[in-house]
């Protein structure tokens, strides 16, 4: 695993996520959201909004740009609450999405905060941060994209402010060391009454104080969260100590363990 370096612009929660440096170069013409519709301007409990968006670049010239895997969709209300949704990029042209209204969501007006471009997938299945669409750069000024056509009302839910219980007393590790080829797996149980949108957990070598991240998938049958964790991507000197985890659900309400976890130490032999 390999730790995120920030690109441009981004000030999403991926701060989590692990991937490989990007080249600036790949970013010189970045694509740009213009256009859009939704669906229906109010909604309630159990609608879904449908809404479609046109994808272009600034500069004509750089039209075949072939530009990231994935766009990650970055709904808001106006008191703050936020909902990702991801969707398959495939070039230049309009997009369709769909929006579940559910309880949780607050109440009030709504519309996109921006629309990311990520590049390609890292190890884990995770996707890097490429793009940040709600700015692109015109002579050299950072120019705000509207996205007033994406605006919405919701009415009739009871808004989500409760974080995730992560459950100290359920964290566990298959092996104690890992040798060359080898793996181990750390895993813990979260529950919310809302979607979790993610788990992670990191790891700090105890000799260089760098710091690994691993995003956690939930395993149905045992109803917990887990990770694989092998040599690659690791120092060859140094032990790894559990350094946190955190877990947020899908409006953003987030739970962060630190404490007390010194007894989760992974050797390297």
């Amino acid at each position: 695993m390999k730790k995120i370096r920030y690109i441009v612009y981004l000030a999403l929660l991926v701060t989590i996520f692990c991937s490989r440096p990007v080249q600036a170069s790949s970013l010189s013409f970045p694509p740009l959201v213009v256009d859009g519709k939704v669906s229906a301007s109010v909604l309630k409990k159990g609608d879904c909004l449908n809404y479609s968006f046109t994808v272009r670049n600034v500069d004509i010239k750089s039209a075949a740009l072939s530009f990231g895997q994935c766009m990650r969709v970055t709904w808001a209300s106006e008191g703050g609450q936020t909902i990702d949704e991801d969707m398959p990029y495939h070039g230049y042209g309009t997009y369709n999405g769909k929006l579940l209204i559910q309880d949780g969501m607050q109440a009030g007006k709504w519309k996109i905060a921006q629309i990311s471009f990520f590049l390609d997938k890292d190890d884990i299945g995770d996707y890097r941060p490429g793009y940040s669409g709600d700015k692109y750069s015109e002579d050299e000024r950072l120019v705000s994209i509207d996205f007033s056509f994406s605006e919405f009302t919701v009415q009739g839910t009871t808004v989500d402010r409760k974080a995730p219980t992560v459950k100290k007393k359920s964290m566990g590790l298959t092996g104690r060391s890992i040798e060359k080829k080898k793996k181990v797996r750390f895993y813990v149980k979260v529950s919310d009454k809302s979607p979790v949108r993610y788990v992670i957990c990191a790891w700090k070598n105890t000799k260089t104080k760098k710091t690994v991240y691993y995003n956690m998938k939930y395993n149905k049958r045992k109803q917990r969260y887990e990770c694989t964790i092998s040599d690659k991507g690791l120092e060859k000197r140094g032990d790894y100590r559990l350094a946190l985890v955190q877990a947020c659900d899908r409006y953003g309400n987030r739970t962060t363990v630190k404490g007390g976890l010194a007894g989760f130490k992974i050797s390297r032999k």
